[in-house]
């Protein structure tokens, strides 16, 4: 994927270049603030992402996440500006009854290999946050559904841990994220516990994800950390379809 032929709002491939918003989300509420792909999801990209989830390949998991930070996309100005000006990076977590079925959780695999990346970098980099974003509802996969099924399976399905006392959670297996409603249908979750989270605050937060496909899963979290005061929230994912 040329980085300057992606919408950076929602990361699909464009005919122009340097689009800020395309036609395929130019209608659409997106609670994310931009969308950063490393790729389209073709071979090989694709064989070594099915390898790595499905297959319990995590060998990959160091590959992969450097892929994530060194690809031509963030060789993008505005890829670089949102990893510059983020302070926290956060996997979608995953429901604890996936992560036993799976034995790990790609998305945390993945940013923790990428923030051990971005170390060879100058200046700041986000620190890596697992305990705050949770998934508490165990939905069902979703590959095989519809957009409108997507957003109606994830709905409600993530909120902040209201019992997080550390502010960074290093390193810490979440529980689980996968949560968001058609923005349209359905108001974002807030309960007080979301309406300003110390940690998240203000903050500039990148959200690591294998795949994106709809985005339903994506926006879902970040509308929750919408809710909890954060400043933006920006997807990194290593596929977008």
């Amino acid at each position: 994927m040329a980085p300057d032929r992606s919408c950076r709002r929602c990361g699909r491939w464009t005919a122009e270049p340097h689009r800020l918003r395309c036609p395929g989300c130019a209608d659409e509420r997106m609670d994310l603030d931009g969308v950063v792909a490393t790729c389209h999801y073709t071979d090989p990209l694709r064989h070594w992402i099915r390898s790595f989830k499905y297959h319990r390949q995590d060998n990959l998991a160091p590959m992969l996440g450097r892929l994530l930070v060194e690809s031509p996309s963030l060789a993008a100005q505005h890829g670089r500006d949102a990893l510059a000006a983020a302070h926290l990076m956060m996997p979608v977590p995953l429901h604890p009854r996936r992560i036993r079925s799976r034995g790990f959780n790609q998305s945390y695999l993945l940013a923790r290999q990428a923030t051990a990346a971005l170390r060879s970098w100058e200046g700041s980099i986000p620190m890596l946050e697992t305990g705050l974003l949770k998934r508490h509802k165990n939905t069902r996969p979703q590959v095989e559904m519809t957009r409108k099924e997507r957003y109606t399976n994830v709905a409600d399905a993530f909120s902040i841990n209201a019992f997080s006392i550390d502010a960074f959670s290093v390193d810490s297996i979440s529980v689980d994220a996968r949560s968001v409603t058609e923005p349209a249908e359905i108001p974002p979750r807030c309960d007080e516990s979301e309406a300003g989270h110390p940690a998240i605050r203000g903050r500039n937060v990148i959200l690591v994800d294998d795949v994106m496909t709809t985005g339903a899963t994506l926006n879902a979290c970040a509308r929750v950390l919408k809710a909890a005061g954060a400043a933006t929230v920006t997807a990194l994912v290593l596929a977008r379809l």
